[in-house]
């Protein structure tokens, strides 16, 4: 999952007492380094990790609420850290977290979760989220940007990367990929993703590719359109008619694909790998209102044309927003948190994404939400998934 990180490359300052109970989060996040003087620290970092992490885990987001928390719980906490010197302040919490090092602390997530999952299968969807709550100014910008890359299979996030806005995710994207083993793995990316360089990345990482196709490459979009208005004998589309009924309305999707696209090969000789065209329309119809409204979307793929399974991957493709984004926002409260000095909010959404990928990697037949709740008041269920989440299936 985790490619080109050795532990020579990261200093490593976290130093966890083998008496007490071992958590595979710390034992990864050892490697990140803590910028204070060493012999005059209070409060060690992997102390003030902990403490976060777990008030996340807990449904908490906000650091004052955290240590009000931690307060009432410190006995408990000290079964895994002894916690000498008490719970710190918040504002002590806030600067130490603020001035890491989001390059460490990145990878060290990242190694954790490859310690978790050796192997990736299925779909990782690639996409951003923008941290509303980081803004800087009154007009919202300045807001920090985080491109995730999900396993819709797995449920859990692989790896993240922080820009400074959405525009910039086609820098992003690809340094992401470089630091993933994604062999075997189909990789969705929407239209901002679709470029000639992260297709060639996400090929020559052994895996494929579904790219959402939109106006930002006119041609190609335009030559996509065209092929499926062509009347041409000779092109064999696959198609496939699916129907839905949910969330108060029918929807109804149309796959067509093709593999017949020699002379669009010939003018676009760039994407690597490049063999199907797809063309999928959605037609939706409220229930009540009878009201209809109909999206067609078009995608590069180089998958084979099977208009069931690319029908497949793309819906598995928005898991991203329905189950990572949307989990974030209302069981972690991301857009609420207003930490933004420094590294602070890049820091804290890999801390919130490592408590999400705990809850989510539990077997409990509970809503995320829920599943927070039980970790607040069952402290057994606490420490389980904290303690468990060692290795998932693939």
């Amino acid at each position: 999952m985790l490619k080109g990180i050795t532990d020579t490359k990261i200093i490593s300052s976290i130093k966890i007492d083998q008496e007490v109970k071992s958590v595979p989060f710390l034992e990864h996040f050892k490697a990140v380094k803590d910028y204070r003087v060493r012999g005059m620290v209070l409060y060690p970092l992997d102390e003030i990790l902990f403490v976060v992490l777990c008030g996340m885990v807990c449904g908490f987001d906000d650091i004052e609420d955290i240590v009000i928390w931690a307060d009432a719980n410190i006995e408990w906490l000290r079964k895994f850290l002894p916690y000498k010197n008490n719970i710190p302040p918040a504002r002590r919490i806030i600067k130490v977290i603020s001035f890491l090092n989001p390059k460490y602390f990145k990878l060290s997530f990242e190694k954790w979760i490859a310690s978790i999952a050796t192997k990736v299968n299925g779909v990782v969807a690639i996409d951003g989220k923008t941290l509303r709550g980081s803004k800087t100014h009154e007009d919202g910008s300045g807001a920090a940007h985080i491109v995730s890359a999900f396993s819709h299979d797995l449920g859990l996030v692989l790896g993240q990367e922080k820009v400074d806005k959405k525009s910039n995710e086609i820098t992003a994207i690809p340094e992401l990929l470089d630091r993933l083993a994604l062999e075997g793995a189909v990789v969705t990316i929407d239209a901002m993703g679709c470029q000639k360089n992260i297709a060639k990345k996400i090929i020559e990482a052994g895996a494929d590719y579904v790219l959402a196709l939109k106006g930002n490459h006119s041609n190609l979009h335009k030559d996509a359109r065209e092929i499926f208005a062509s009347k041409q004998e000779e092109i064999k589309f696959d198609q496939i008619e699916e129907d839905s009924a949910g969330h108060g309305r029918i929807e109804k999707r149309i796959s067509i694909a093709t593999e017949n696209i020699g002379h669009i090969l010939d003018k676009h000789k760039e994407w690597k790998n490049l063999k199907t065209i797809l063309k999928i329309t959605s037609t939706r119809t409220n229930k009540k209102t009878l009201q209809t409204t109909e999206d067609t979307r078009y995608y590069i793929s180089s998958l084979p044309a099977n208009a069931k399974n690319l029908l497949d991957i793309t819906r598995a493709h928005w898991s991203i927003e329905t189950t990572l984004h949307w989990s974030l926002d209302v069981t972690f409260r991301e857009d609420d948190s207003r930490i933004r000095t420094k590294n602070g909010a890049e820091n804290m959404s890999i801390i919130r994404r490592s408590a999400f990928n705990i809850l989510k990697s539990d077997d409990a037949k509970l809503p995320l939400k829920r599943r927070s709740t039980k970790a607040l008041v069952d402290k057994g269920y606490r420490e389980k998934v904290l303690c468990r989440l060692t290795r998932v299936n693939n």
